[in-house]
């Protein structure tokens, strides 16, 4: 008796031939499209991606030169902000780790003759007082351009945005 209360149980055994659902190969074909539009977009991605790292170095350079003229300060003492315009790095005196700026990214550097080490290597030097050597520091990709201007009498920072048609 139980048995039979089972089998004629509809929610159990159900006998309709229209089931709603997708088969396997449909779910195949519908991850395969998804994942070939997925690779042929992304380097479209690229370009942008890449213009945020930019512009976040920008960032990240001018935070760091003005914690360096903060310590200078704070410490009374002089401290160097050093760029590498060819390994694409910059390190301040106060800071232990070495950071980078992506690869793309065209780097110019203008310092004092006193702060330049050697062709590719320079630095911004803060003093004491909250002055410093003065330099501009110009980073740039594809159309965009961030300008990162150290005042020699004051000291102060400031970065600013360009966009320039001639550049690629």
């Amino acid at each position: 008796m139980r048995t039979s209360l089972i089998l004629n149980n509809p929610h159990l055994c159900n006998n309709n031939k229209s089931v709603v659902g997708y088969t396997l190969i449909e779910l195949l074909i519908s991850l395969a499209v998804i994942a070939l539009i997925a690779s042929v977009s992304v380097p479209f991605f690229s370009p942008v991606i890449n213009s945020y790292q930019v512009k976040s170095a920008a960032q990240d350079i001018t935070d760091s030169l003005k914690l360096s003229r903060q310590q200078a300060m704070m410490e009374n003492t002089d401290t160097v902000f050093i760029l590498n315009v060819e390994s694409f790095t910059y390190q301040s005196s106060n800071m232990p780790q070495t950071l980078t700026v992506p690869d793309e990214t065209d780097i110019k550097l203008v310092t004092a003759a006193s702060e330049i080490i050697d062709e590719n290597i320079g630095g911004i030097r803060f003093f004491h007082d909250g002055s410093s050597t003065g330099g501009n520091i110009t980073l740039s990709f594809n159309n965009k351009q961030y300008n990162i201007n150290v005042n020699w009498l004051t000291g102060h920072i400031a970065m600013t945005t360009a966009m320039n048609d001639s550049m690629n």
